[in-house]
């Protein structure tokens, strides 16, 4: 039986309550349930899964995650149009970022990329093979 979609993304987190208002609150997860001062489950709305992510409390003194250890990268959520993305505040800070990350990866990207549209329009102007590119695995 092939495999039919992703369950769920489980994130450790140092602070509990500082996580759930941010999945909740700006990003816009409804709360699904919860494991009282240990765990709390979150949902797309209109998603009818238990939950699409849970974040689990590991401590307000957890080792922060090395730039070279191995581990989750990152998760992509899915929205109708990217300006719903900077109306939730979440594009502005991460597109420049998300950018130099990508020049530093070879990708060939102008300066000044400040928004979801700028990035995309970049994007779609490189020529094919341009945006290729390898992870340490060997995977592309």
């Amino acid at each position: 039986m092939p495999l039919k979609k992703l369950g769920h993304v489980v994130l450790k987190v140092r602070d509990l309550d500082r996580s759930e208002a941010f999945y909740s609150d700006v990003v816009g997860l409804r709360v699904t349930g919860r494991l009282v001062g240990r765990m709390v489950f979150f949902s797309v709305p209109g998603n009818d899964d238990s939950h699409d992510l849970a974040v689990w409390k590991v401590g307000l003194d957890a080792a922060p995650q090395e730039a070279k250890q191995v581990g989750l990268f990152h998760v992509a959520w899915q929205v109708e149009r990217a300006e719903d993305l900077e109306r939730m505040g979440l594009a502005l800070p991460l597109i420049p970022a998300l950018a130099r990350r990508l020049r530093e990866d070879g990708i060939p990207l102008p300066p000044g990329i400040l928004s979801v549209d700028q990035l995309v329009d970049a994007v779609s102007a490189l020529r094919p093979g341009q945006t290729a590119r390898t992870n340490p695995n060997g995977v592309h």
